[in-house]
């Protein structure tokens, strides 16, 4: 388009020229030129915070990601990558940068283990942060089209080691127990003799229970999980579903849990449940995990 005649009759010369010439681009293949540099401009302007939340929204879409997978990786990115490198377009991201990243990660204390030598930030960080940039690469992100991730640091250990060891002795277990609020108190012995997490024993449903008449066939199930990152019940983790026997000495502790503060319904949890009195002593208890936790 031109303003005047003039200008068109110019443009027009100077193009009979050009094709003479054999080097006359069509105003369409122009107008293509500048529309895909424009494209690449915006592209490549991509910073790893806006890539991220298309990943993560990626992620939530997959019916078979974990609710609890994709809550745990949002919270590293937010706490421990973003606030750094959020800003940092896809294409200039480095290995060197990231592994500086990295390393600083490492080097922060521990906030549960004062005096800790190590945290476990820097692995969980490049787990996710590889799992991101990766996607991108395969999507051609922001123009990234390949990158050489740092080598990872290992998982090791935080937590200082224990003389006495860490795992809890029968008196611990029972003064644990004791300290517990009545409608919780059967879940330690239930962690503790039945090698139970705590999300699998919050995710115990009155169905998961079978033969308790029986120290012989007693057996529980571990079906499902109470996923604290996601806030629901979830598949318990990969390969952890199984079925378990029930020692004997816990059975009555059990059967007397169940008959007071678990409902009578098959999918009513265990612990934490709506509150299933048999006496007027027992007060209600909290409706979910959460509100008891």
């Amino acid at each position: 388009m031109f303003d005047t005649l003039m200008d068109a009759r110019a443009a027009l010369s100077i193009a009979r020229a050009d094709a003479a010439r054999g080097i006359f681009v069509p105003p369409a293949q122009h107008r293509a030129a500048r529309e895909a540099e424009a494209e690449r401009a915006v592209a490549e302007g991509m910073t790893l915070r806006e890539w991220s939340e298309k990943w993560l929204a990626t992620l939530e879409a997959n019916p078979d990601r974990s609710k609890g997978t994709i809550v745990a990786y949002r919270s590293v990115l937010k706490n421990h990558v973003l606030p750094q490198l959020g800003d940092v377009r896809l294409i200039d991201l480095t290995t060197d940068l990231v592994a500086e990243h990295l390393a600083a990660l490492a080097r922060l204390p521990s906030k549960r283990h004062a005096g800790a030598r190590r945290n476990g930030i820097a692995p969980n960080s490049a787990i996710v942060l590889r799992s991101c940039i990766n996607a991108a690469v395969k999507a051609r992100a922001g123009g990234l089209q390949t990158f050489s991730f740092p080598e990872v640091p290992k998982h090791r250990r935080v937590r200082p080691e224990d003389a006495q060891g860490d795992v809890a002795t029968p008196d611990e277990v029972r003064a644990l127990t004791e300290a517990m609020s009545e409608h919780l108190r059967i879940a330690v012995p239930l962690a503790a003799w039945c090698a139970l997490r705590m999300g699998e024993v919050l995710g115990l449903q009155r169905r998961d229970l079978e033969h308790l008449e029986d120290p012989d066939r007693a057996t529980l199930h571990v079906r499902r999980q109470w996923n604290s990152q996601a806030g629901a019940l979830t598949p318990p983790k990969a390969d952890s579903a199984r079925s378990i026997a029930i020692p004997a000495a816990l059975l009555p502790d059990l059967a007397r849990h169940l008959d007071t503060f678990t409902g009578p319904q098959a999918a009513d949890p265990v612990v934490c449940g709506a509150a299933h009195a048999r006496t007027s002593r027992v007060r209600p208890v909290p409706h979910g995990p959460r509100d008891a936790i």
